[in-house]
Order: C-alpha cells, then structure tokens, then sequence
C-alpha cells in the first residue's frame, strides 16, 4: 500500500511539474531497465562470459510535430562477469595463473530521431529510433598469480578504457499518462565501434522511462 502511495505522489508530482512547460516542445526523460551482452569480436565471448547487467540514461528532447522528435541523451550500461563460465588457468614455470575480467561498462551520449506513424492511438502509440553517438568501454580485469613453491598469491587490477562511435536501432510504445506526462517503454539495439576495425561490440538495452 505504501508503494502504491508512493507512486500516486510521484506521479501527481510530475504532473504539476510538466504544467509550467505545457505550451512548451520540449520534453526530458529518465528512465533505467536491464542490459543484455549480444556480441564482440572485440571481447572474448562477450554474449557467453558476461551476464545481463543494469542501464540508466536520462536526457532532453524536442518535439517537431506529433510524428517526429529529436532527442539526445546520457546513457550508461554495466554487464556482468559470470563466474560460472568465465575462468582461465594456465601454467607459467612455477606459477599457476588464473584470469578473468569482473566487468564491463560503456558510457557515453546518442543523439536519436524518434518517429511515431501512429500519433493518435489512444493508447500504447508505437515509435521507432535511430541514434548516433559516442560511447567509452571501460573493462577492469583482474589477474591471479600463485605460486607453487611459497604459496604466494599476487593480484592485479588493471583498467581499461575505450572511446568509439555508437549506432542504435529501437523500438518502443509511449503510453499517454496524462497530456504532459508519458510512460515510454522500448528495447534498443545499440552497437560500439573500436579504432581497430572489428566488427562492433552488440548490446541490447531494454528500458522503462518517464518523459514530460
């Protein structure tokens, strides 16, 4: 009951927030939801080591009529190691090395043209995305060294870190709350581009937002 509470309060908020903007075509958005690792050619059976992780983006945009808006955003996205099948061992002379990598996170800014065929549905209005931007691919990898003679144990943390150029293809539903105030639910298709020349690093944020 208190959630539901919680809930009312923050959506009645909302709305006297958006009132002072109503005549206004511009429109901000928050949202967050899940990310899957799709593939990398980039990273080591990025799809099969790593697990679903976590995505929060928020941003402003501009309405140019009921069918087409611009937006640009802040997006951030974290998948997982997933110990079950992520784990490297290999002998060195007297030393046991084991690998693995414990993240992964990319973080960076998409412009997008959101179109909606269909801007009078009454409820749930369909929209498709196009987006390019910029995103840095941060990875912290850990490496274990033991051994066998002493029984020493060694580990390093390294960090790093990759800027490249973004590309995303999405869809989703806007589900009208009130004239001001919607409920945006979309799954986009995002793909990060190293200076190497691989083929690019596929994710798939699914996410869950507010716009007003």
């Amino acid at each position: 009951m208190k959630k539901i509470i919680l809930l009312v309060i923050v959506l009645v908020g909302l709305e006297v927030a958006v009132k002072a903007q109503s005549s206004s075509k511009l429109r901000f958005y928050a949202g967050s939801g899940i990310t899957l690792p799709i593939h990398s050619d980039h990273y080591d059976n990025f799809e099969g080591n790593w697990s679903p992780g976590y995505n929060i983006n928020f941003g402003i945009g501009y309405v140019f009529s009921p069918v087409l808006t611009l937006s640009t955003t802040v997006d951030f996205s974290r998948v997982n190691f997933d110990e079950n099948y992520f784990a490297g061992f290999y002998q060195l002379g007297n030393e046991l090395i084991y690998e693995n990598a414990n993240l992964k996170s990319t973080w960076g800014g998409t412009a997008s043209l959101r179109i909606s065929p269909f801007p009078d549905r009454p409820i749930g209005i369909p929209f498709f995305k196009i987006g390019v931007g910029a995103s840095q691919f941060r990875e912290v990898s850990q490496t274990k060294v033991t051994s066998q003679n002493i029984g020493t144990e060694v580990t390093v943390s390294e960090t790093f870190r990759n800027w490249g150029p973004t590309a995303s293809l999405g869809a989703g539903f806007k589900f009208n709350l009130s004239n001001n105030l919607h409920l945006l639910a979309e799954v986009n298709y995002k793909a990060w581009f190293d200076a190497n020349g691989n083929s690019p690093t596929q994710y798939l944020p699914i996410e869950i937002g507010i716009e007003f």
